[in-house]
């Protein structure tokens, strides 16, 4: 993988994000329970969304802020610490990033995001062979994910794989 390519998570990503839906709403319709976790997931996208903003602006002690709230708000939010892989990975701290990823993987295994992020991650830690098994398995969980797809041909080209490329 060519150096200006790589990224953990990679900011392509979380662009993607900031021009998707709008933070679910509660209505008032919904029973208590239901309200309560809609709400949680509502203020969870919207520290998400902070953050996003927080990143592609190069302010990372905001964007770690804002992921860090969204966590709280959901500790089960896989986009979230993936986006606090990539904070750690921008400050040079490769082993917190893979921390992060790794619990993103465990959080949520069907994201192709996560799958993607680990395979990059894999990349960098010179276990190429594993990373191909991995940007497999997320092509299969979304096909239409770019990210995986040009990793993976990222991977073939450097190997001088150029027909699987």
């Amino acid at each position: 993988i060519t150096p200006v390519a790589v990224a953990v998570v990679g900011v392509v990503t979380f662009t993607a994000h900031l021009t998707g839906q709008a933070a679910p709403t509660v209505s008032s319709s919904l029973p208590s329970t239901a309200q309560s976790k809609q709400a949680t997931t509502s203020a969870a996208e919207q520290s998400y969304e902070l953050a996003l903003k927080a990143m592609v602006a190069g302010k990372l002690d905001a964007a770690q802020q804002g992921f860090s709230e969204a966590l709280k708000a959901d500790p089960k939010l896989a986009k979230a610490m993936l986006g606090l892989a990539e904070v750690a990975f921008k400050q040079g701290n490769l082993p917190l990033a893979a921390q992060w990823i790794d619990r993103a993987v465990l959080a949520n295994p069907r994201s192709s995001e996560a799958q993607a992020s680990l395979g990059r991650l894999l990349v960098l830690q010179g276990k190429t062979r594993d990373a191909e098994v991995v940007f497999k398995k997320a092509m299969e969980l979304d096909a239409r994910a770019l990210r995986p797809a040009v990793d993976m041909a990222d991977l073939l080209y450097t190997r001088g794989d150029l027909a699987g490329a």
